[in-house]
């Protein structure tokens, strides 16, 4: 109900979406996208998001929260891959930042913390994953948000997806790729919105 208020606010249209729809948009059009038109992408920052491309278009659902990956875990037992946990082991060593974005541009690919932060991130990402592509099947799985490259390659190496025989055969898997957009995926597919809507419907 806030594109309404807004739009009469300020006289003009308004598009709104999530983070992790709108950078998996970006990275369909200028990333990834330009390889594989069906790909899970996620969303690595203070949560764990995501969004779901098919076709080359995001899929949102029936109510926008298509690619809400994080409610996949169970509670209480496999943790998220987030950047804030990352932060909060780092502080377990005495490196102390004041947010993600002070992390970010202080990133370290030497800091221990990081192989503490794989091994407990891998098991919950596993399991994501291994949702993902037995009800998807989507070509790739993009590792991206505000992930630094290095550590989506680290990760990357870390996870297991779950590939049980089919009649003795085992399933062809999705490839597990790093963002590949140039720029802010988020920016990138946020300024799409207005030119789908008029355009592209």
């Amino acid at each position: 109900a806030l594109c309404p208020w807004l739009a009469e606010a300020f006289g003009q249209p308004v598009w709104m979406d999530n983070d992790g729809s709108v950078a998996a948009a970006g990275e369909a059009m200028l990333g990834v996208g330009q390889r594989h038109r069906d790909f899970a992408y996620l969303y690595l920052s203070y949560g764990l998001g995501g969004g779901l491309v098919i076709d080359g278009q995001v899929m949102r659902g029936a109510r926008g929260n298509a690619g809400e990956f994080a409610g996949m875990l169970p509670a209480q037992k496999l943790e998220r891959a987030t950047l804030e946990l990352l932060r909060e082991l780092l502080a377990e060593d005495g490196v102390i930042f004041a947010d993600v974005r002070s992390l970010l541009a202080a990133y370290d690919p030497a800091w221990p913390a990081i192989e503490r932060w794989i091994v407990r991130s891998a098991p919950g990402l596993s399991l994501i994953i291994s949702a993902i592509t037995a009800v998807c099947d989507p070509e790739a799985i993009v590792f991206g948000g505000r992930l630094p490259c290095d550590l989506a390659r680290r990760l990357i190496a870390a996870v297991q997806i779950d590939n049980l025989p089919r009649r003795g055969q085992s399933r062809p898997m999705p490839v597990l790729l790093p963002a590949e957009a140039p720029a802010d995926a988020c920016a990138i597919g946020a300024a799409t919105l207005p030119l789908q809507a008029r355009y592209f419907r």
